[in-house]
């Protein structure tokens, strides 16, 4: 009885702490995670020291998905094998380069869930290259982060698709399937410089939410982290954003491709701007 008693009394206790203690986890996770994106933000302002300003902030391919490609190996029928978006931090020297290299864990929320294998920090399957998601600069594997960038600049033109010549004006892209891309300039600069986004300096750059809709249900218990482009990072509850994620999710649930939904994407980062 008294042996009951006693691990009744522990049971007790377990379902009182657990709780506690999964918050207390979770605000750890949080805290990181703000690290790591004022970590990238040291990262992308020594960068911009380096290039007249420009940082690497702009997505690829005909949608308005959330970006998170650091290494691509291939876009659609063309081998790529090369550094693009944030993972040109790493051919500059500013990023860690090697590969394997446990500090490359910072492109990497310690909260969000994956939906693949692929997405995990340094992932290697040596049967399978095509699922694998190394650190870093593997031919033949492309490498994700599950951090996002902002939808705004964009660029199309494999095999050098990290030089975006071509700007995807937002403003001007219709819901439907049309977009409205300014013709090539080489005087314009291949990147964006942060004064150069739509709300400038108060613009939201890179949040943990990517386009998976699993990873949409809430990252950090109903939350994301943002980091703008005045270099401040903060945590943004989901309810700011959900009307657009509604949007998005429903536009998206009859073009799989996602192209209806560029505007929806790029309107839930200008309500980040907002915020």
């Amino acid at each position: 009885m008294e042996l009951l008693v006693v691990i009744g009394v522990i049971a007790i206790l377990i379902a009182i702490l657990l709780p506690a203690l999964r918050r207390a986890r979770e605000s750890a996770n949080k805290t990181a995670c703000l690290s790591n994106l004022r970590q990238i933000s040291v990262y992308l302002q020594q960068y911009q020291n380096q290039n007249r300003g420009q940082i690497p902030v702009f997505t690829m391919g005909g949608t308005a998905y959330v970006n998170y490609f650091i290494y691509l190996n291939s876009s659609g029928s063309v081998t790529v094998n090369d550094y693009t978006g944030l993972g040109l931090l790493v051919p500059a020297n500013i990023a860690p380069s090697r590969r394997g290299s446990k500090e490359g864990a910072v492109f990497y929320c310690p909260t969000t869930a994956t939906r693949y294998t692929n997405n995990d920090f340094n992932y290697w399957d040596p049967a399978r290259p095509d699922i694998s998601n190394p650190w870093v600069g593997v031919p033949g594997s492309g490498t994700r982060m599950t951090y996002s960038v902002r939808p705004e600049y964009w660029c199309s033109d494999p095999p050098v698709i990290q030089y975006p010549w071509s700007r995807w004006d937002m403003i001007k892209t219709t819901g439907s399937t049309n977009v409205f891309i300014l013709p090539k300039d080489p005087n314009r600069p291949c990147f964006p410089r942060a004064s150069a986004f739509t709300n400038k300096n108060a613009s939201a750059i890179l949040m943990d939410l990517n386009n998976f809709e699993d990873n949409r249900l809430g990252v950090h218990r109903g939350g994301m982290n943002v980091l703008y482009a005045n270099w401040a990072a903060k945590y943004v509850s989901q309810e700011y954003i959900e009307k657009h994620l509604k949007t998005i999710r429903a536009l998206e649930a009859t073009a799989p491709t996602g192209r209806p939904a560029r505007r929806a994407h790029f309107d839930m980062w200008l309500e980040l701007d907002r915020l």
